[in-house]
């Protein structure tokens, strides 16, 4: 359970409480093998510059104009993944699918105020389609080779717009040495 208020001078009160709950669910499937899946239920208030900001963001690099009659974010979530956690291999699939509704997010407008692109906080339904491989390989004791990639797609529901601010395809390849303890 949790609950936000605000009360600005000056501006609208607003009130919010919602309720998120998880249940999740492990099913052995080899040695040292399993799947996992979980669903999700949840809530997210508004933040506080969502509903009231009015200048510049510099660290976005936008002046953005907040949204005070905006709703509360509710989200259906469903994760599902493939383990294999044993000897000198250890490797994961995880792929994710999640609906919120009334997604909270800022558009863009096209025009320039105070040399920065202007954003409005909006709102709309929206889904995010999304997965995830991690494979790590023992070369020696305490020296692995760790590669993995992560993808999502999200987008809104209704008009199958990109949104913004959504990380691009990634990899990663590293090396990770353990070395003794020292005195």
């Amino acid at each position: 359970m949790e609950h936000a208020g605000y009360n600005p001078v000056g501006a609208k009160e607003r009130s919010f409480t919602g309720l998120s709950a998880a249940a999740g669910f492990s099913l052995s499937l080899w040695d040292n093998g399993n799947l996992v899946t979980n669903y999700t239920h949840s809530f997210r208030a508004p933040a506080l510059e969502e509903l009231y900001n009015n200048g510049p963001h510099v660290g976005n690099l936008a002046y953005e104009t907040g949204n005070p009659d905006l709703k509360r974010e509710a989200s259906d979530g469903l994760d599902l993944s493939v383990r294999h956690h044993g000897g000198a291999v250890h490797a994961q699939a995880n792929f994710l699918y999640y609906h919120i509704r009334d997604f909270i997010y800022l558009a863009f407008s096209g025009e320039v105020k105070d040399g920065l692109r202007a954003a409005d906080y909006s709102q709309a339904d929206a889904r995010f389609l999304g997965g995830e491989a991690q494979l790590d390989l023992e070369l020696y004791p305490d020296l692995w080779l760790n590669f993995g990639m992560d993808a999502v797609d999200a987008q809104l529901t209704r008009t199958a717009a990109p949104l913004p601010r959504i990380p691009p395809l990634r990899g990663r390849f590293g090396v990770d040495a353990r070395l003794a303890d020292l005195p």
